[in-house]
């Protein structure tokens, strides 16, 4: 793999050169001049080329994992509740409510009822929780306004890299 680090004072080299034979040049002017003689620009693709395709294979690996895993998780608690199942039928039907064994005690319970909520509409406000969540979209927008929103700023910006595929 290239030393990006290694090409970067070459190319420095190569700029001020080229700027220095064409004073007057701007800098759209010499790009293709600059770019002729550095290396960095080829290695900056190549490098940049290895890391999208070792994020490919990252991604296929994952996905592939992932998805036999899940499979795989979701087979082991259906089997689970099917053994749960199977349990609590047997000792309901034999008329067991609990079993006692070295390392565990099996019991039948009975869970609460569970709230059903039929006609949402219909409850009274105050049994509804209202819940509040800052905009911010809304606030962005009033703060690149260059408006005060008390409670927020506008945070500095991270450098990322830009990456076009043709």
């Amino acid at each position: 793999m290239t030393d990006l680090r290694a090409l970067v004072p070459a190319h420095r080299a190569i700029v001020e050169t080229i700027r220095a034979a064409f004073p007057d040049e701007t800098d759209e002017t010499l790009a293709d001049t600059i770019e002729g003689e550095s290396d960095l620009p080829g290695a900056v693709v190549a490098v940049l080329r290895a890391a999208l395709e070792r994020e490919a294979q990252a991604k296929a690996i994952k996905d592939e994992l992932i998805a036999r895993l899940t499979e795989r998780a979701r087979r082991l608690e259906d089997g689970a509740k099917s053994l749960r199942a199977a349990v609590l039928q047997a000792m309901q039907e034999a008329g067991l409510p609990s079993i006692k064994s070295i390392d565990m005690t099996i019991s039948i319970g009975r869970g609460k009822g569970k709230v059903q909520i039929t006609e949402p509409d219909l409850i009274p406000s105050a049994l509804c929780r209202i819940i509040k969540e800052p905009n911010k979209t809304e606030i962005g927008r009033l703060l690149a306004e260059g408006k005060t929103v008390p409670g927020a700023c506008l945070g500095n910006g991270t450098s990322f890299l830009t990456v076009h595929r043709s």
